[in-house]
């Protein structure tokens, strides 16, 4: 999969025309084309990267379960290096399904239940949060369902049980 911006708008400022689109048509955003390109200057190698998004207090990377210890580098030098970049502490979550990209990414909250649920117009994930752990998620919910949905190309619904 790679960058969610093409190698040549990792290394340059302005993006090409068809990341600008994807740009343009919020399939990727400004917080990813900036992760991707810090992590093109700071990590050697392809690397997988499915998304990135800002918490109130971090930056998360959603990535290749395979890939994290080359985003973290040698004693955490490449990940310091990307979070003093980006201005914010820097998680890298590995993940390779959608429930831990889920379970990570709404942690500290306790996830009650993950389903596939099969409806008229399409499938979809609902995911069930403890009520009483929902003030702890890192983003609200819809937020969060957006995230998670993107990063695993899935229609992602969150409610609390």
């Amino acid at each position: 999969m790679g960058l969610p911006i093409c190698e040549d708008c990792s290394k340059r400022t302005l993006l090409c025309p068809k990341c600008q689109l994807a740009y343009d048509r919020a399939k990727i955003t400004s917080l990813e084309v900036e992760v991707s390109r810090q992590i093109a200057a700071h990590v050697r190698g392809n690397i997988d990267v499915k998304g990135a998004v800002r918490t109130r207090d971090q930056v998360i990377i959603i990535a290749a379960k395979e890939h994290v210890g080359r985003i973290i580098g040698e004693s955490g030098a490449s990940i310091a290096r990307i979070s003093e970049s980006l201005g914010a502490k820097t998680k890298v979550i590995g993940a390779s399904d959608y429930e831990s990209i889920a379970k990570a990414l709404i942690a500290p909250a306790r996830v009650r239940s993950i389903n596939r649920v099969f409806g008229p117009l399409g499938d979809s994930i609902r995911i069930r949060v403890e009520k009483e752990d929902i003030p702890n998620m890192r983003l609200p919910s819809d937020a969060l369902a957006k995230v998670i949905s993107a990063a695993c190309s899935e229609d992602v619904r969150i409610s609390p049980d």
